[in-house]
């Protein structure tokens, strides 16, 4: 988990490579029209994933810069509606994000999951058993952690699949 102070060097890192696994995670909503801001972050190299807690961090100019730095490829899947919740925590313009999900679909891939295209790229079975749980929390459970780093590690590993040999 990257630390309020830790998160200036863990650009640092994400900023040499081309492509990065992204994800957000936010409290489950359970009624309609309720959503939640992100809770975390994750970004995903190929050596290592960053797991950004927003609740403990500032939404900060280097975060901001993650976000907004067209030379950084982040993929992953349902990206849109990711950045659609972290917009409810400051304002930034978004650039360099691909939804896997339609480079796949471009491929004639018909599903759109990171489930899914786990499966059929991958050749794994991904767990979604966290998916509910409350990311809002004080403590996250290493099934949470293990969780969330997955997901961002299984977008890039999709769209490296994706882009072939």
């Amino acid at each position: 988990m990257v630390t309020p102070h830790g998160v200036k060097r863990a650009y640092e890192i994400i900023s040499l490579e081309q492509a990065v696994g992204f994800d957000t995670e936010s409290r489950p909503s359970f009624k309609k029209g309720e959503n939640h801001p992100p809770a975390l972050i994750q970004i995903a190299t190929p050596a290592q994933t960053f797991i950004f807690r927003l609740r403990f961090l500032e939404f900060n100019k280097d975060i901001i810069h993650l976000l907004e730095n067209e030379s950084i490829l982040k993929v992953g899947v349902g990206i849109h509606d990711d950045l659609i919740r972290l917009k409810m925590l400051g304002q930034f313009k978004e650039k360099g994000f691909l939804d896997i999900a339609k480079m796949a679909h471009k491929q004639g891939c018909e599903e759109a999951s990171l489930r899914a295209l786990t499966a059929i790229y991958l050749g794994h079975r991904l767990s979604k058993g966290a998916k509910l749980e409350n990311w809002a929390k004080e403590d996250l459970s290493e099934k949470q952690l293990k969780y969330a780093a997955l997901d961002a590690v299984a977008g890039l590993q999709i769209y490296e699949k994706l882009l072939g040999p």
